[in-house]
């Protein structure tokens, strides 16, 4: 059963819309992109965690960067 199940919205690369949908099992964090459907165990979902704040935080550098100049 999933838990905490969240969405969020985004475009792929050819503008079109679409949804991330993610959710917790008991042993597991259940991921769908793009209507594709993948289980990650914790070392993997740590891991897309820390992948993503690293891109978040370079986004985040960039755009004060730019109001910068």
């Amino acid at each position: 059963m999933l838990e905490e199940l969240r969405e969020v919205s985004c475009r792929d690369r050819a503008g079109r819309d679409g949804d991330v949908v993610v959710g917790r099992m008991s042993s597991a964090v259940w991921l769908s992109v793009a209507g594709e459907e993948r289980l990650l165990d914790l070392v993997q979902a740590e891991a897309l965690y820390v992948a993503i704040g690293i891109q978040v935080a370079a986004l985040q550098t960039a755009r004060r960067e730019a109001v910068r100049a």
